[in-house]
């Protein structure tokens, strides 16, 4: 009872962090986790951005791709449980794939024309990539 009433209570109350007491089940596997934070530099953004330019003049449909897919990201957030947002790029897999709004973008296209420069840029994580690339698009 312990384990499922912690599942219900954390899928309201948002991430683990937010507890109090260390009364608390081990992780589960069906807990959201969040990339660990950075702990080196924050890498050079102007190549990233080069390449987001090069993909949108290659490409001028990723005008609106881009710029959906970071609106979309955005849109998606949810303040009672931090679910959505750009914060581990969520938008990539379910639920948040799934959530309705987000069907109605074609995020999967967005995300593939961002695969080539997530290669090239390993050090920049897709949150960031999916909202530079919004920015850049507008």
């Amino acid at each position: 009872f312990g384990k499922s009433w912690y599942q219900l209570m954390t899928r309201d109350m948002g991430p683990r962090s937010r507890c109090l007491g260390d009364n608390l089940p081990e992780l589960q596997a069906w807990e959201s986790k969040l990339p660990n934070p950075r702990t080196s530099e924050l890498p050079n953004y102007i190549p990233v951005r080069s390449s987001i330019q090069d993909a949108i003049d290659t490409d001028p449909t990723n005008v609106a791709a881009f710029a959906s897919l970071a609106f979309a990201c955005s849109r998606t957030f949810r303040q009672t449980d931090y679910r959505g947002g750009c914060n581990g790029a969520r938008i990539r897999f379910p639920p948040e794939s799934e959530w309705s709004d987000n069907l109605r973008v074609d995020t999967n296209g967005a995300l593939d024309a961002l695969e080539p420069i997530k290669q090239a840029h390993p050090d920049v994580s897709y949150a960031d990539l999916i909202v530079l690339a919004g920015h850049t698009a507008i």
